[in-house]
């Protein structure tokens, strides 16, 4: 059985949601949602074949054509992973969200099991969906006996 709370992810929590936040809020500043990076970042990536081959047809298909929308999708979840991670707000569904982000952005970039700096990432936030780190210092303690047990 799991501990009702995990202490020691705490600081993971923080840090990620930190990178979150900062990534999501430097999108917002620079003028990402406004041009079209997200295409140009996306079409970059399989022009040099980084991407994996499995994961290709989905970005061609859905994303690029729909470059607009994935670019709001991106910064707003961004922006949601983090002030939830930050606040221990709902701490695993933020996380869950950052595993979806950060797997997608590791397979848009084509990131091996070698050192890359999206794999770490995906190891914190699947750290993070496991356990109940919004229950340290985090608004998951105070609503604890009020949403499902699965969510904080």
């Amino acid at each position: 059985m799991m501990p009702e709370t995990t202490p020691a992810l705490l600081p993971i929590r923080l840090f990620v949601g930190w990178v979150f936040l900062r990534a999501s809020l430097t999108k917002l500043s620079t003028g990402w949602l406004e041009e079209p990076r997200l295409a140009a970042v996306l079409e970059g990536w399989l022009k040099e074949g980084r991407t994996y081959a499995a994961y290709r047809p989905f970005l061609e298909a859905v994303v690029l054509p729909h470059a607009k929308l994935f670019s709001w999708l991106v910064c707003g979840g961004e922006l949601c992973v983090g002030a939830a991670l930050l606040a221990g707000l709902i701490t695993r569904g933020a996380a869950l969200g950052g595993v979806v982000l950060t797997a997608s952005f590791m397979l848009a970039r084509g990131d091996g099991a070698d050192a890359n700096q999206t794999a770490p990432f995906v190891a914190m936030t699947l750290a993070l969906l496991l356990g109940h780190s919004g229950r340290t210092l985090g608004l998951d303690a105070a609503l604890a006996h009020k949403l499902p047990r699965w969510l904080t």
